[in-house]
């Protein structure tokens, strides 16, 4: 993987992130504003870290609300920068960016895999052309820059080799991007134990050079990656009494039986199979029959690279050994995050890298098995005209199925950014309108991000995001019970919250009926909605 593509190689590989560019800069204009609640919050923890208030989504007040620490850092740098106005103009910019370089890398890793060009330009327009991976890039969330950040890496494993500074320093960032960072971080030094395992004593060694060479640099790769880590990790266990942000847990809370944490092996390990399966297909999708091929391949590379493994038969290159777990990160949902359909709508944005995967494995194992038969068979090996016949085909294949899929996702992204820009923002202008500086705010099953952070008030999530003390009352409840609404009382008599604002879900309470409740006013359809993103419902608590 070390030797430098020529230079109509490296040309060819700008084509696909050009591309990438121009299509979330299209998409990107289409509607001004982000499609997910969730990008609010980052929106209000980077504006008051840029204006010194602190890691928090109330003022001076450290939460993590968030599942991402260096996405609103990044993003709080810049706006010192460009002002906090330009938040819309630099998360975008960045995820832009940082989807055009996860493009550009696909394509260089690719290319010193197979060493064509063809392949190579196959697995940039991959994964240029992935919902996945093009809807996230403007959606202001840390996707785009987790995505890259692994691209990175596996590019310089190939590139440079086992260098332990660099690749412990990134793999913490990634790490500090996202948790499930940890899983490629832990796969670096496993890759390059696979390939020879390290003595610790050599026969004529003592002291500190009884270590082996490669040892050393294995501990320093350590030191490197927990240097970072360590103090996040003791900066949020301080303020939150757990060793990362509760995101996952509130949501398994908003939205399941608290009991579902408490699974048996076989029970999770059902979870993992059926969260594997559901987010392969949703990856693979929107390409139809050539994501049901490129899936395949995939497999086919990690059966051949598991084989040589085995055998000794050839050296595995390191990036590949940290690729191929990759496409199973679903699983690790199903462990830990039973939260079902775990992968719908914006929710695939959990396993983007697995898209990642399939691109540049697919496009190398098919490569890989077109040398076993040219090997098998010398006679059909007529690469000058297969390789640019076959290259045109999926060409025309992946124009055809990419662009209604681009349409159908400038569509959603539009109704999204309308539902935060439209009735989300007005109920939490009508907030800071018709409420006291000093009031405090349950936000319910609005969301916590567009409400909560334009209202200008002190806020509560009903999902535990910034207030993990909720969780105790939640205990041994369900979502949308009786049981459980009954301890969303008390937890507001016991914190002196005097409003509350939630979409109006019919399967739920009826907060009308709870003493000291008062409807003060519904925004969006007036009468009965039809669904539950249609009407907000804002009530006055009096104690």
């Amino acid at each position: 993987m070390k030797a430098p593509p020529k230079r109509l190689d490296r040309w060819l590989l700008l084509i696909p992130p050009l591309l990438a560019a121009v299509a979330g800069l299209a998409l990107a204009l289409s509607a001004k504003g982000l499609p997910l609640d969730d990008a609010y919050i980052f929106r209000r923890y980077a504006e008051n870290l840029a204006q010194g208030q602190g890691f928090s989504f109330n003022p001076h007040e450290t939460s993590f609300g968030c599942t991402s620490f260096l996405w609103p850092v990044l993003v709080s740098f810049f706006l010192r920068i460009f002002g906090i106005k330009s938040y819309l103009f630099v998360v975008q910019a960045l995820g832009i960016l940082a989807y055009s370089g996860t493009v550009f890398l696909a394509g260089a890793i690719t290319l010193a895999l197979t060493r064509e060009r063809l392949f190579a330009l196959a697995a940039g327009l991959l994964a240029a052309t992935s919902p996945a991976l093009f809807m996230n890039a403007v959606s202001g969330m840390e996707t785009a820059l987790f995505v890259f950040e692994i691209a990175l890496l596996i590019w310089l494993v190939g590139r440079f080799g086992f260098r332990p500074i660099p690749l412990g320093l990134l793999s913490a960032l990634l790490f500090l991007t996202r948790p499930e960072g940890l899983l490629p971080a832990a796969l670096i030094p496993l890759a390059f134990l696979i390939r020879g395992t390290p003595y610790l004593i050599p026969h004529d060694s003592k002291q500190l050079s009884m270590v082996s060479p490669k040892f050393r640099k294995l501990i320093l790769f350590g030191i490197c990656f927990l240097v970072p880590v360590l103090p996040y990790l003791g900066f949020v266990y301080h303020h939150t009494g757990h060793f990362l942000p509760g995101t996952y847990l509130g949501k398994i809370m908003m939205a399941q039986d608290p009991a579902l944490l408490q699974r048996a092996w076989p029970e999770r390990l059902l979870w993992a199979l059926i969260s594997l399966d559901d987010g392969w297909n949703k990856l693979i999708a929107p390409l139809q029959l050539l994501g049901r091929i490129i899936r395949a391949a995939t497999f086919y590379l990690g059966l051949a690279a598991l084989g040589d493994l085995v055998k000794r038969r050839a050296e595995i290159p390191p990036g590949l050994l940290i690729l191929l777990p990759l496409v199973f990160l679903p699983a690790a949902y199903g462990l830990s995050f039973p939260v079902s359909p775990a992968f719908g709508g914006y929710y695939h944005r959990y396993i983007a890298p697995v898209m990642l995967s399939f691109a540049i494995a697919g496009c190398a194992g098919l490569f890989r098995l077109y040398q076993w038969i040219a090997f098998r068979r010398p006679r059909l090996d007529r690469r000058r005209l297969v390789f640019p016949a076959g290259f045109a085909v999926f060409l025309l294949y992946l124009a055809v199925v990419s662009w209604p899929q681009w349409q159908e996702g400038r569509k959603v992204f539009k109704q999204e950014v309308s539902l935060n820009e439209g009735l989300r923002l007005d109920a939490a202008l009508w907030l800071a309108r018709h409420t006291s500086k000093d009031a405090r705010i349950l936000v319910g099953y609005t969301g916590l991000g567009v409400v909560g952070g334009n209202c200008g008030r002190w806020v509560y999530d009903l999902g535990a995001l910034i207030n993990p003390d909720i969780f105790d009352y939640y205990q041994g409840t369900k979502p949308l019970t009786e049981e459980r609404w009954q301890q969303v009382l008390r937890y507001i008599a016991d914190r002196h919250i005097t409003w509350y604002v939630t979409f109006h879900y019919s399967l739920a309470p009826d907060p009308a009926k709870s003493r000291g409740f008062i409807e003060v006013t519904r925004l969006g359809t007036l009468g009965k909605p039809k669904t539950p993103y249609e009407q907000i419902r804002i009530y006055r608590i009096f104690r």
